[in-house]
């Protein structure tokens, strides 16, 4: 008996190692082909399609060098068929999958001193995606954006940097955001004659804190009159004039051409798809337009998968998306350059962006086991890592964690409630991150039993009062969780707001933190 069991665990080995398949992935390949390393396929789905016919042992997705464009996402769905499945670059080769298309030097064509214009038609792009009111508690996808040797660009704006104090208020606004007409947005003074030097005021944008200096908005203009300035939307809390109580009300312009005249801006004019950039000095062959407007990567329902030495980016979007998964590795990936967030694991919404707001992502789901190690995440414009899982009700935990992770200047395009990492549900853990380098909070959390601990936090906070690096508050269920061995450094506001370490707000408790 025992012989026949030895050979039979033998026979189910050499069966399952049979079963074993590698896929290889090269920019020159055929996705007709056979998948060798001599005969590669070309894209990342056509590996997908390959595996998705594979039954039993385990599958290996090797990626060769080079830059992986995709205007849609790629969807790795269930895949029960197979024992585990790894999408990894091959020894140690350069794998960029980008949401975004680069874009020749030699489309870029001078036509004044520093500025240089892109056809964007003649590139093939008429899809540029809308501005869109966001800010506090309100995240959207991005428009199209211009990154430039490996950093985002900005639209061109006035002043090129700090802020203007909000004069006199002649109306506040509505608060309501279901509230439409005349007296909806605010109207609002401010010192100065520039707008006077702008040919239309029409597709102007005011970004600042308005009325509170923990909510930010970004508002398009309705009307410009001499000093006076009505927009064209409501805000999170009205508008409120500045003063010495409250330096932090003040905002800046932007989405400006005549405003074009500093390192780092651009501007698009979407009628003809003319993109112009300011660039002083050579330019380099490091212009990437972000197309992708959902997230580059998602992973729904999908179970024992790992994503290894992986740069996705450039995107409008997030880079990775994953709801409902069990036992994910993301290792040794760099996520970057994108619209909203690096990593966003929790409840999808039902436009195809599967990303819309603040509320919706929190949403709790069943995601567990997902580790997120050796990373970086770096240029998202609204936070590092969202990441949920485990039932609360129950407080049965995920055993979600973020390991040994650098995640900085993660607030490009708002700058509360994007932090480096956002924690909910119950059971999950941030260890060994360095977090650095940005407007925003670096984690805010809640939910039950989390551990956040040997963690350096630094040069974060900067732009928000009334706010911690390490934030809760308003949930008095929200119990259980630890905070120790973190390692603050330089958090003073240049601006002398409050700034906490660690804040627990609002009738929040029942959380330990120590040293």
């Amino acid at each position: 008996m025992r012989l026949l069991i030895f050979f039979l665990l033998c026979s189910f080995n050499i069966f399952a190692q049979n079963n074993d398949k590698i896929f290889y992935v090269a920019p020159g390949g055929n996705d007709q082909s056979a998948g060798s390393i001599d005969q590669p396929l070309r894209s990342l789905n056509g590996a997908l399609q390959k595996a998705a016919s594979v039954k039993g042992g385990t599958v290996s997705i090797l990626m060769r060098g080079g830059t992986y464009f995709t205007d849609k996402t790629i969807s790795i769905g269930s895949n029960n068929n197979v024992q585990h499945l790894t999408i990894a670059n091959y020894k140690g080769e350069k794998v960029l999958l980008s949401g975004g298309v680069k874009i020749d030097k030699s489309a870029a064509k001078k036509t004044a001193a520093n500025i240089y214009q892109i056809d964007l038609k003649k590139a093939g792009i008429t899809d540029y995606g809308q501005l869109q009111q966001h800010g506090h508690r309100n995240a959207v996808t991005a428009p199209l954006e211009l990154f430039y040797k490996g950093q985002a660009m900005e639209l061109a704006r006035w002043p090129n940097s700090g802020f203007l104090p909000i004069g006199k208020v002649t109306n506040p606004g509505i608060k309501d955001k279901s509230v439409t007409g005349d007296q909806a947005g605010a109207v609002f003074a401010y010192s100065g004659d520039r707008p006077a030097k702008w040919k239309k005021t029409d597709q102007v944008w005011v970004s600042g804190f308005l009325a509170n200096g923990f909510a930010n908005d970004n508002v398009p203009v309705k009307s410009i009159d001499g000093n006076e300035i009505t927009l064209a939307a409501t805000t999170s809390y009205g508008v409120k004039s500045t003063d010495a109580a409250s330096p932090f009300r003040r905002f800046f312009f932007y989405n400006i051409p005549e405003e074009l005249d500093s390192s780092g801006e651009y501007y698009l004019d979407r009628t003809t798809g003319i993109l112009s950039f300011y660039n002083s000095g050579d330019l380099a062959d490091e212009l990437f337009v972000s197309v992708c407007s959902t997230p580059i990567i998602s992973l729904i329902n999908s179970d024992n998968v790992t994503l290894s030495g992986l740069n996705i980016g450039y995107g409008r979007d997030m880079g990775i998306y994953a709801q409902g998964t069990k036992n994910i590795s993301i290792k040794n990936c760099m996520v970057m350059n994108l619209g909203t967030v690096g990593i966003g694991i929790g409840k999808n919404t039902a436009d195809k962006s599967l990303y819309k707001s603040y509320e919706e992502l929190i949403s709790f789901d069943k995601t567990s086991a997902f580790v997120i190690s050796s990373c970086k995440i770096y240029n998202t414009g609204t936070g590092g890592i969202f990441m949920t899982g485990g039932d609360r009700q129950n407080l049965l935990p995920a055993g979600n964690v973020i390991d040994n992770t650098e995640i900085y200047n993660y607030a490009r395009r708002n700058w509360v409630s994007s932090p480096a990492i956002f924690l909910g549900g119950v059971g999950n853990t941030i260890k060994n991150c360095f977090i650095h380098d940005s407007e925003g909070q670096a984690i805010m959390y809640w939910g039950n039993n989390h551990d956040i601990s040997y963690n350096k936090i630094k040069d974060v906070v900067k732009e928000i009062n009334d706010q911690g690096a390490v934030y809760t508050g308003r949930d008095r269920s929200s119990t259980g969780t630890r905070i120790h061995n973190n390692f603050f450094e330089n958090l003073v506001s240049p601006r002398g707001y409050m700034v906490a370490a660690v804040y627990i707000d609002d009738g929040s408790g029942g959380i330990k933190v120590d040293s």
